[in-house]
């Protein structure tokens, strides 16, 4: 499969009272127990591809990173800041 994981939402910062929609997309079959910010995060089933994706809106009141992470198939750990 394709090493896929992303997040986004589009704009390289979100000003704090602001607010946007995170968008995220993994590859099922290389990436589990994926985690946003440490949360499980709500996703679509695999597509035909194994992909999964969803989207979160978020509306910071303090400077925030939000961070995709994910257990590749041998175990180790790649994060995926936004």
């Amino acid at each position: 499969g394709n090493d896929v994981i992303t997040l986004g939402n589009g704009d390289s910062t979100i000003d704090a009272g602001g607010s946007a929609t995170l968008s995220y997309a993994w590859d099922s079959n290389q990436f589990h127990q994926v985690r946003l910010n440490g949360a499980i995060p709500v996703a679509s089933a695999p597509d035909a591809a194994g992909v999964c994706r969803g989207t979160m809106s978020v509306a910071p009141t303090v400077t925030t990173v939000y961070e995709l992470s994910a257990s590749l198939a041998d175990s180790r750990t790649r994060p995926r800041p936004s």
